[in-house]
């Protein structure tokens, strides 16, 4: 769709993500060299399950197609790893992210038994999540202006 409706003039790379290869409808001929150029690439996160123990980015993604037996688990999982990430602001995103992606997993729970669920009670009350919180509303108050 991209493609489709921008005048690119500059080099670029391009991914395809889809959720499995059985989704993938295929590459339109007109494409076809984009594809075989090795100038976009195809991932199916179904694929990527053996990664995911290397990567909280990856993890976070395939998090995605998980099962929603199994997603409050990982997304658990991905939340005490992302404790290990340095940059507070980056890991509150991640944290928003999982609790996002766990809300549309999820859309009949309610915000505190998501809360409950991924046990982010605790982590959202500790000085450093309030303040990175509002680091971030400052930074989107200035970037209205």
């Amino acid at each position: 769709m991209y493609l489709d409706k921008t005048e690119i003039r500059n080099d670029w790379r391009g991914t395809v993500i889809w959720m499995s290869r059985r989704l993938d409808p295929g590459v339109p001929m007109r494409y076809w060299e984009f594809f075989e150029s090795q100038r976009v690439q195809v991932i199916y996160l179904d694929e990527l399950r053996d990664l995911t123990h290397q990567s909280i980015g990856l993890g976070t993604l395939t998090l995605v197609v998980e099962p929603p037996a199994q997603a409050s688990v990982k997304a658990r999982s991905l939340i005490e790893r992302s404790r290990q990430v340095p940059d507070e602001q980056v890991r509150r995103k991640l944290v928003e992210l999982i609790e996002t992606i766990i809300v549309y997993k999820f859309p009949h729970k309610s915000q505190a038994e998501i809360q409950a669920m991924l046990g982010l009670g605790d982590l959202k009350q500790t000085r450093v999540y309030q303040e990175g919180l509002e680091d971030g509303e400052r930074k989107r108050m200035f970037e209205k202006f």
